[in-house]
């Protein structure tokens, strides 16, 4: 399978000068437990809608990257891709049963990522999470809601979109993303280069 080619946009405040945060973008986020996908570069996908209403009306810049991954493999999609979602629910299984005694009232989607992730780190158990980032969407009560349409008339099932994507992208795989051009301020877009 060939390289695969996400499009992404970050947002962080605007501190600091142009040259700074070109150099900056994208910052590596916390390790603590609010990130939803664990640490690493987080990016809204596919559009800047997202990225330019985070962070409540700050004083923002929103960058534009490309991520390419070697192979479809290297993403888990939690938002695309029924197989991944299928190989996830089985992970919350596990990490359910592992970290908290079978009580799922008390399972986090980070707490299922960092599980896995460290025990990819050990060899005896390499190749159990072999990701290099992971996309997923919420369920918000966002200002522009989601879109919710019947597919037909006769039938209730309906098309469920515009849901907030995210990826974030792990600290190893930092060469996977690259830097396309600033889309706001717009002193920052109108001075690419």
């Amino acid at each position: 399978m060939g390289q695969v080619v996400h499009i992404g946009y970050h947002n962080c405040r605007n501190r600091g000068s142009y040259e700074d945060i070109r150099q900056g973008v994208p910052f590596l986020s916390g390790p603590d437990e609010n990130q939803w996908l664990t640490q690493g570069f987080y990016l809204w996908t596919d559009s800047p809608h997202y990225a330019m209403s985070w962070n409540g009306g700050r004083n923002v810049v929103v960058s534009e990257f490309e991520v390419t991954f070697e192979s479809r493999d290297e993403l888990l999609d939690l938002v695309g891709n029924a197989r991944d979602i299928f190989e996830f629910e089985e992970m919350v299984d596990r990490a359910i049963k592992v970290l908290h005694g079978g009580d799922a009232t008390k399972i986090t989607v980070n707490q299922v990522i960092s599980y896995f992730r460290e025990l990819e780190n050990d060899a005896e158990y390499a190749g159990v999470f072999p990701y290099h980032a992971v996309k997923a969407q919420d369920k918000s009560n966002t200002s522009s809601g989601e879109v919710v349409v019947r597919f037909v008339r006769t039938r209730r099932e309906r098309l469920v979109a515009l849901t907030r994507q995210q990826m974030c992208v792990f600290e190893n795989a930092r060469d996977k993303i690259t830097f396309k051009s600033f889309v706001a301020p717009d002193e920052f877009a109108q001075r690419q280069g």
